[in-house]
Formats: C-alpha cells, structure tokens, sequence
C-alpha cells in the first residue's frame, strides 16, 4: 500500500442501487449501525420534505450535551457493574423480545436476570 494513503475507519459501504454494506466487531455492533443509518436517511428526506429553509438547528450547548450523555453510555446504562458494548444492549432486548414472542433464537445473554424482569 501506498505510505500516503489512510486507512478508512468507515463501517458503512453504501452500494448506489444495491444497498448497504455495514460491517462492525460483533454483530451486535453492525445491527447497531445499519439501524441508525436507517433512521438517519428516514430523517434526512423527512427534513428535505419540510423544505431546507424551515429547519431549525439544535444549538451548540444541545449537541455537546447529546454527545456527552452518549458517551457515558446513552443516560447511565453503563454506570452499572455490566458494560454494554455498541448495540449489545438494544440487541439483548430484541432477542427478549423475539423469545417472549415463541420464536426461541438461541440467543446466550450475557445479563441472564434481564430475562425475568417482566413476570406474567
């Protein structure tokens, strides 16, 4: 490889009249941002439809605040004992939710007492 080029840390390949590609470290991670990509292109043409002129920026204090929440782990999921990875937790409550529903997807939960919280 040429020493001038930079490796890309790109996760999403967007493939024009195809698709898209999203890789992550586990599969957790690429759900995670394969379904944010979603609702980022859901809002983006949802906002062009209102018109460019009618679209109101958060300030700057909004989007550093935003940032920061995230960062420690979207409001304090990740000031318990347990530390969630990318998308681990969202992906740990859809399989709860596929399991409730009678599907059994097999799927080994790294927090087995979550399972039980909602007794019927």
């Amino acid at each position: 490889l040429d020493a001038n080029v930079q490796q890309s840390t790109a996760k999403i390949l967007i493939l024009p009249n195809y698709g898209i590609l999203a890789c992550g470290s586990t599969v957790e991670e690429a759900w995670h941002i394969t379904f944010n990509l979603i609702l980022a292109c859901e809002s983006q043409l949802r906002t062009v439809s209102v018109g460019l002129h009618n679209i109101i920026l958060p300030s700057e204090d909004s989007m550093k605040q935003v940032t920061n929440t995230v960062n420690a782990g979207g409001g304090g999921v990740n000031t318990t004992d347990v530390k969630w990875a990318v998308g681990e937790l969202e992906w740990s409550t859809l399989m709860i939710v596929l399991d409730r529903a009678g599907y059994h997807t097999g799927y080994i939960y790294r927090e087995p007492l979550i399972r039980f919280i909602d007794k019927h």
